[in-house]
């Protein structure tokens, strides 16, 4: 309608218009029509106004090519979306030429969006966040006012962030769905191509022992994702793990690792097999002599030696695919062990376990089918197979791990698939049968072989991608230090067995008491506890009491873990007792005094609710440091928003200063109005990338804290 209406208005007037040199006073009913006309005109015709720009804005390099955009929402109320623009170089495009609009969110209170997009590595990435309502234009590019250029380049002035609005890409993430293949001396790994746009090479690093680093022995250029290691030895343990470079030399984070073994590819004809051979056969004779042999069974091994030893004559790699002769003499090796002599009769391993505990060397009519001939019990496949008699099952109390039975009804047990070889013994998934080069006959040490499965390497299982959490940041105050590089920076220690017994924990019951992961640990709390009880002692909301076990300020001791896992070791870095300060102050819970907040109702939360802290924390790792979680919980479990930073501040020269700017994790609960919370409006409210409405010193811990005693917590 404000298209066409000014032509009618002028086809009326002319319909008035006195002829050319003939001019008369309009008549009153004209002058009636026009007035008429022109308010019904002025209405017709919008007077658009324009949306305010957001507020302070932040843009932080998370991990790889990844990167989180946070913004003050725009005072204009109504439907709002937020526009996200980026352009790319070492100094500011400009505006608006050199930017390009990547998103829209909507949302008035909306303040984040994680730019995933594929985009080049060790690159700087500049932003501009702009506002529209649903009846206002686009508003001014943030921040607020005029000369952007100005505003977006460092100064020196310490509460400036011009550090923030563009921020410089990470190294490549680590390549997933990492593959090996191969026998003999050949082994080929293959990975997925990393999204990020530079990409230049691939380099491939070996190791013989699980958790180090390895050594570089290729390195691949883009896009080739595939690789043969002819250098491999047969039948020997190797680790291998993956990391992508750019094109400007920065080398990422390294895969999780993969474990292979070589085998022989040589077809070998098994002498065992189902059903009665036939007496005469050759089949027989080679493990029995039916004139002249000495041992018992007619058996043809030599004076001085066992069925072990006979078995091993041909499972040395010589009528065997596989040498697991060379499995069990490692010294180095953790293993099921089997007592093997030398040819002069000398004990090379002592061992109380013989080949014939597990395997059925005839392959018995009743084990017909079973692969690996595995035979205990009566029982040819399953996990079943690890609990008979004097194994791992209700029989066998003089274990250290007792009876682990109860693995069957574990979540691993359901959502573990059955291994390739047929046997259906998951637990071999995680742990080597015979021998392995690491502890508890793990395929990886430690945290690693809990990885394979917890990352992206692994999609096809519904497991959560642990992996990525720790290693969202670079920051070793970002999540517990279970990985080795976060221990070494730190000097501490705390492995998943800590917190998870992973021969026990269901979704129900997902947890182990720290001071006793044990099989009888089971953390008897619901996953479905409430994050939020009214009035409610410190301990009650959802895993507090797990969360305390450690932050007492007493850690758990070897006593306490006894052979599951080594006790936790802080090196002294926890020295906020967090259990005392709750207890006693509590602070987002009954004790808190002051003013009533407002908080956003889309939380579920009240005043006088006791957090969880699992609202404000994740255990496995965030993109802020102390755990402070980017996606703060709602009280029914959902995330209020996700990706909100905390800002480091820095100086004038940009060097961190170790204090943060909390307001966009805090404002996931609180909302932001005029003058709340009380006393945070700033005085700068209209210069160019100041704290709006908070003070330039807010920090994450100068003003708030777990022990807050004061009437509104500071």
């Amino acid at each position: 309608m404000a298209t066409w209406l000014p032509g009618l208005k002028l086809a009326i007037l002319g319909h008035i218009k006195p002829k050319r040199g003939s001019w008369r006073r309009p008549t009153g009913g004209a002058i009636f029509v026009f007035a008429l006309l022109s308010c019904l005109f002025a209405a017709a015709i919008p007077a658009f106004a324009q949306t305010a720009a957001p507020g302070f804005v932040a843009a932080e390099a998370i991990r790889g090519h990844i990167v989180v955009i946070n913004w003050e929402p725009t005072t204009t109320s109504g439907t709002i979306d937020y526009y996200i623009y980026r352009g790319a170089g070492a100094t500011m495009p400009s505006w608006p030429a050199g930017f390009t609009r990547i998103a829209t969110v909507s949302g008035q209170q909306t303040q984040s969006y994680a730019d995933e997009q594929a985009k080049a590595t060790s690159t700087r990435y500049w932003y501009v966040v702009t506002a529209k309502s649903s009846v206002d234009t686009e508003s001014n590019a943030s921040p607020i006012n005029n000369g952007l250029a100005a505003r977006y380049q460092p100064v020196a002035t310490a509460t400036s962030y011009q550090w923030y609005i563009a921020p410089t890409t990470m190294p490549p993430l680590e390549p997933t769905g990492v593959t090996l293949s191969g026998a003999d001396k050949s082994i080929t790994i293959s990975w997925n191509a990393v999204l990020s746009t530079n990409v230049a090479r691939y380099r491939i690093y070996r190791a013989e022992e699980s958790g180090v680093d390895g050594t570089q022995i290729a390195v691949v250029n883009a896009p080739l994702t595939t690789y043969t290691d002819n250098t491999a030895e047969k039948y020997r343990h190797y680790w291998y793990r993956v990391a992508a470079e750019d094109t400007l030399s920065a080398v990422g984070y390294k895969s999780v690792e993969k474990h292979y073994r070589t085998v022989s590819s040589a077809a070998i004809d098994a002498p065992h097999g189902g059903g009665t051979p036939s007496p005469g056969s050759d089949t027989c004779r080679l493990c029995h002599r039916p004139h002249v042999a000495d041992a018992p069974k007619l058996l043809c091994y030599s004076e001085g030696g066992d069925e072990v030893d006979l078995c091993l004559s041909c499972h040395d790699g010589t009528g065997s695919r596989y040498d697991v002769r060379r499995e069990f003499t490692d010294p180095t090796h953790s293993s099921h062990e089997v007592t093997i002599t030398a040819g002069d009769g000398s004990v090379l391993v002592a061992g109380t376990f013989g080949c014939t505990d597990c395997h059925t060397p005839h392959g018995d009519p009743e084990a017909v089918g079973s692969a690996k001939l595995l035979w205990v019990d009566g029982v040819k496949e399953g996990n079943a197979v690890c609990y008979g008699t004097g194994c791992h099952g209700s029989s066998s109390p003089e274990h250290w791990a007792g009876d682990i039975s109860g693995f069957e009804t574990s979540d691993h047990n359901s959502k573990i698939p059955d291994p390739p070889s047929g046997t259906k013994v998951k637990c071999s998934t995680c742990h080597m049968p015979h021998a392995s080069p690491n502890e508890a006959l793990w395929v990886s040490s430690s945290y690693r072989a809990c990885l394979v499965c917890h990352s992206s390497e692994n999609v096809s299982l519904t497991s959560p991608d642990i992996f990525t959490r720790m290693t969202m940041r670079e920051d070793h105050q970002s999540h517990h230090d279970v990985l080795k590089r976060d221990q070494d920076a730190n000097g501490t220690f705390i492995a998943c067995q800590n917190c998870h017994n992973t021969h026990l924990l269901t979704q129900a019951y997902p947890l182990v008491n720290p001071e006793n992961p044990s099989m009888s640990g089971r953390w008897m709390e619901l996953r479905t506890t409430s994050l939020a009880i009214s009035g409610g002692a410190a301990t009650a909301p959802k895993y507090n009491g797990f969360c305390l076990v450690c932050h007492d300020s007493s850690l758990p001791t070897a006593a306490q873990t006894g052979n599951w896992v080594l006790p936790p070791d802080d090196n002294g870095l926890l020295v906020e007792n967090i259990l005392d300060r709750w207890t006693n102050n509590n602070c987002h819970g009954a004790l808190a005094a002051g003013g009533t907040p407002i908080l956003n109702p889309a939380s579920g939360y009240a005043y006088n609710d006791t957090l969880s802290c699992l609202t404000c924390h994740e255990a496995h790792g965030t993109i802020n440091t102390s755990n402070l979680r980017g996606d703060v919980l709602a009280k029914n479990g959902t995330a209020l928003a996700t990706s909100r930073l905390l800002v480091e501040r820095r100086d004038s020269s940009g060097n961190k200063m170790g204090v943060y700017d909390t307001r966009f994790f805090c404002m996931s609960c609180h909302q932001r109005q005029a003058n709340n919370p009380p006393n945070h409006s700033s005085t700068q409210q209209n210069q160019p990338k100041t704290f709006y409405y908070f003070p330039t010193s807010c920090t994450d811990k100068a003003c708030h804290t777990h022990g807050s005693t004061s009437a509104r917590r500071f």
